[in-house]
């Protein structure tokens, strides 16, 4: 009886953590301040913050931010994937 009771708690849990991640990851692609569409943050247009730094002179620091707080890239397997086409809008002042 026990069992089965932390079957059902323990099926819940895992459901409730999959929904939880699944938004994390949405949040993680919300679009830039700037008017852009999620094209810009297409697999085949991102690029490494190492790689970034040397294209746009800023710090790496610099880039994670403005790709957690602005929406210029994504992060995949616990690495930021920036977008060019957004931090390049993002610096230019969002035009």
């Amino acid at each position: 009886m026990l069992e089965a009771g932390l079957d059902v708690f323990l099926n819940r849990a895992v459901l409730e953590l999959r929904a939880e991640l699944a938004g994390a990851e949405r949040a993680d692609e919300r679009e830039c301040t700037t008017n852009t569409t999620l094209d810009d943050l297409a697999a085949g247009d991102l690029i490494e913050v190492s790689t970034a730094t040397a294209r746009f002179n800023r710090p790496p620091d610099s880039i994670r931010w403005m790709c957690r707080t602005q929406g210029c890239g994504v992060k995949r397997g616990g690495r930021w994937l920036a977008s060019p086409a957004r931090i390049e809008r993002y610096l230019n002042g969002g035009g």
